[in-house]
């Protein structure tokens, strides 16, 4: 598929000049040197594990001439001067090479993701988390490209299942069809930033099979860069596919698309504009999953038939038939008896309520979803009256009623913590768990006993 990236030619035309024009509009006042890097919960490429990832072994000469290693990969000046005789022993690369992974997605199998390198990263993470503060803070892009807040477009395809005012697009293969060469064309009037979104991404990746091949994508998905980017590429082609065909305003053709990662709301008047025009820059739709008659909608999860949400309940979780309580498949099949007994499938409801009573014991009941442990949530159900062997008790230091339950707990990693490495890692994530020499290993938890808020 990357390959094919290679056939389409993105040339200069009054699409891409609207678009060019708009990303100049929405970036071109924001400071790429203005990030603080971070590393996010994920494995990356080069190996190193939570406790050893604030401390950087190799210079990436790409990244270096954007983000020198003086500046964003140390403390400040006062770990250069104690650690300048290391810097000579740091390997010095060209570029970096990321890493196909399998990743667990839900009970129907594994999802492929792309490991990048450490140093990546760790810029990636700061530039990448810059450009959504960016998208969801303008007033150009506001409210129409979101990262953080699905509910926009579940509203939207809820309603539009009633009215049929708005279609839902999902686009095919999102993250492996949007082309260097597209993104270089339409940040061409931010260079500043165009160089900085190039430096950081790893131009090569290894598959599983042993091969390495150079990517003609501008980032899989698993870079830190990839969501942000290919949201607003989507949405800066589809509006200014809108202005040049329909002959609208920008103002006008703004308020006509929403996006959501690869999730497209628009007019049900526009978007066999965009259905023609969009392939023409490798982007294709997947038909299967777009929804633009009838009454049937589907955006953000959300499945919605006349006004209804008919979301299927899905299971994320395969049983384990071990003795050993896994508490990740507990807690999905705890979701599952819950979103069952929501939805008025009582009889499923209860079959998974009693596989869980028999391998973890009674659990609490809930009266809502904002709980600190395993339990099921019964809406109408009297809390105060729990299930045989559950015990509860009154907490006199924030004088509230508690539920002993179990709980999903970190698993954690012990290093030491007398070095600059803690500093940095304390300056970087400092609303995060970060007792010195503490780490929690990612995709690790284990079940532990503990007392939540009874709700």
């Amino acid at each position: 598929m990357d390959a094919e990236l290679l056939q389409f030619d993105v040339q200069d035309s009054e699409v891409i000049s609207h678009a060019r024009d708009f990303t100049r509009d929405v970036f071109s006042t924001l400071d790429p040197w203005q990030i603080t890097p971070r590393h996010g919960p994920g494995a990356v490429a080069t190996g190193e594990r939570a406790c050893e990832k604030h401390r950087f072994s190799r210079i990436y000469s790409a990244i270096e001439r954007i983000y020198p290693y003086t500046e964003y990969f140390v403390y400040g000046l006062s770990q250069v001067a104690d650690e300048c005789h290391t810097y000579k022993d740091l390997e010095v690369l060209e570029t970096g090479t990321a890493k196909v992974v399998l990743v667990p997605k839900d009970s129907r199998g594994p999802r492929l993701i792309s490991c990048e390198p450490l140093e990546y990263q760790w810029v990636q993470q700061g530039l990448g988390r810059a450009l959504v503060a960016r998208l969801e803070a303008h007033h150009l892009t506001k409210g129409h490209v979101n990262f953080t807040d699905q509910s926009i477009n579940r509203e939207l395809a809820l309603a539009s299942s009633t009215d049929q005012e708005w279609v839902t697009l999902d686009m095919k293969d999102a993250s492996d069809r949007v082309s260097l060469k597209l993104v270089e064309s339409l940040f061409e009037l931010c260079p500043q930033l165009l160089d900085a979104l190039k430096a950081t991404r790893t131009p090569e990746t290894l598959l599983p099979d042993g091969r390495k091949v150079r990517m003609n994508k501008f980032a899989p998905m698993g870079s830190c860069l990839c969501f942000p980017v290919e949201a607003f590429v989507f949405y800066a082609l589809a509006i200014s596919t809108l202005m040049h065909y329909k002959r609208y305003s920008r103002r006008e053709a703004r308020k006509r698309v929403y996006v959501y990662g690869d999730d497209l709301i628009v007019r049900r008047e526009d978007y066999a504009f965009l259905l023609h025009q969009m392939p023409s820059y490798g982007l294709m739709f997947n038909e299967d999953k777009c929804c633009t008659a009838g009454f049937f909608r589907e955006s953000c999860g959300c499945d919605a038939y006349k006004g209804v949400d008919i979301t299927p309940i899905k299971l994320r979780s395969v049983w384990s038939h071990q003795r050993r309580i896994d508490i990740g498949v507990a807690a999905s099949y705890v979701t599952l008896s819950n979103a069952a007994f929501k939805a008025g499938y009582t009889r499923l409801s209860e079959r998974a309520e009693l596989l869980m009573v028999k391998t973890m014991g009674p659990l609490p009941v809930f009266s809502n979803e904002n709980v600190g442990g395993l339990g099921f949530v019964r809406p109408d159900a009297c809390t105060h009256v729990q299930p045989y062997a559950v015990r509860t008790r009154w907490s006199h230091r924030f004088h509230r009623r508690e539920v002993r339950t179990w709980q999903s707990v970190p698993t954690y990693e012990y290093a030491d913590a007398d070095d600059w490495s803690t500093v940095l890692r304390r300056l970087t994530t400092s609303n995060e768990y970060t007792r010195p020499g503490t780490y929690a290993i990612p995709r690790r938890s284990r079940p532990k006993r503990g007392w939540t808020h009874l709700a």
